[in-house]
């Protein structure tokens, strides 16, 4: 049950931040893993605390007095979700980074705007800056848990530093959403119960581009120059195992 709560949550602010985010760049209102799960039973360490009893009696007389006036909950203080980042938001990644950062404040904006979950809960971000090094990610993704005391994380943009910030939550069983970084092995072969993504692995964008230069270019000799980064190898990879399916040559590979 304790996975299943936490999972409802990420996965109501998954698709939530999706659909904003597509909202924004139609101008539009209109979403890896569900439909949007109701709230959990017990609220989370960061929830506001509930109104007093004086006050809830208070809010029912009212009501009983003037049937057709707002619900009581609509002048009330909103609970919050709170919400972990990690990106490389300083260093040599930090131009990406805080690109990707922006478009979660975009939907966040939105969603709160809105009403937020439930219209009832907001949405507020904790950011961690993993400065493009793969040990501070996983203790920044762990002081977000641990002190921040975040509902799950957001993040990472590099497949290396992923691959360590992931290793936070499933320590800790906090869902992790890796919306940009691509890597294989973040999640195939490590067996992790709460990490999930919504794009493409490499291999399918290494795959993709020998298919390409096969069938348009009619290419028969290829070479294949990848960064010596997680990614840069998953990619290579890709592109060597569907280079060989076709029968491709490989010229050069490095």
């Amino acid at each position: 049950m304790k996975m299943n709560r936490k999972v409802s949550i990420l996965v109501s602010v998954v698709l939530v931040l999706l659909l904003a985010l597509t909202g924004c760049v139609s101008n539009t209102p209109t979403a890896e893993s569900s439909a949007v799960a109701p709230a959990s039973e017990e609220a989370p360490a960061s929830v506001a605390a509930p109104a007093s009893e004086e006050a809830a009696t208070s809010s029912t007389a009212s009501s009983a007095e003037a049937p057709n006036s707002a619900p009581a909950s609509a002048g009330a203080d909103p609970e919050i979700i709170k919400v972990g980042v990690v990106l490389p938001l300083t260093g040599s990644l930090a131009l990406m980074g805080n690109d990707v950062l922006a478009g979660y404040e975009l939907a966040q904006e939105k969603i709160n705007k809105s009403g937020g979950f439930w219209d009832t809960h907001q949405i507020e971000f904790v950011t961690g800056d993993a400065e493009a090094d793969a040990a501070k990610a996983l203790s920044e993704a762990e002081r977000l848990i641990s002190q921040e005391n975040v509902t799950c994380l957001l993040g990472t943009f590099s497949s290396t530093l992923s691959y360590a910030a992931t290793q936070a939550a499933e320590k800790y069983q906090i869902p992790y959403l890796e919306s940009t970084a691509v890597a294989n092995n973040i999640i195939v072969d490590r067996n992790f119960k709460y990490v999930f993504r919504t794009i493409p692995n490499t291999s399918m964008y290494g795959a993709q581009h020998i298919a390409f230069v096969s069938e348009i270019a009619k290419a028969k000799k290829i070479a294949i120059v990848a960064e010596d980064g997680l990614f840069g190898k998953a990619v290579a990879e890709g592109a060597r195992d569907e280079a060989t399916k076709l029968g491709l040559e490989i010229v050069v590979d490095e």
